[in-house]
């Protein structure tokens, strides 16, 4: 993944957008089941590369999906070490990368 055309790409457009600002935290909606899923581990690979690129420390990437169960909260926490979001509780002050692979349009406006 990390040597493909898709993420040399990615970085390039990240770079751009990150000329004047940088993002100082990452949202992750909807990512799915890592366990189950090829589809969505290669999503969370994605995710942690960006975070890298982007120098966003493990505390300040959030997810979120309802599928979500104790075990991958633990996972995420523990190896990963990101944080589980809670919908009610993040107010956006910072420069903020919303990551949202598996979410319906809707979500985006």
């Amino acid at each position: 993944l990390r040597n493909s055309s898709f993420f040399i790409d990615l970085l390039a457009k990240l770079q751009r957008a990150t000329q004047t600002s940088k993002f100082e935290k990452i949202i992750c909606l909807g990512i799915g089941d890592f366990f189950a899923s090829d589809i969505s581990q290669a999503q969370l690979a994605l995710l942690c590369l960006i975070s890298e690129f982007l120098l966003i420390e493990s505390g300040s990437v959030y997810l979120y999906d309802p599928i979500f169960e104790q075990l991958h909260q633990n996972y995420l926490q523990s190896v990963l070490q990101f944080t589980n979001y809670e919908l009610t509780n993040y107010n956006i002050n910072f420069k903020t990368l919303f990551y949202m692979p598996h979410c319906e349009i809707e979500l985006y406006t």
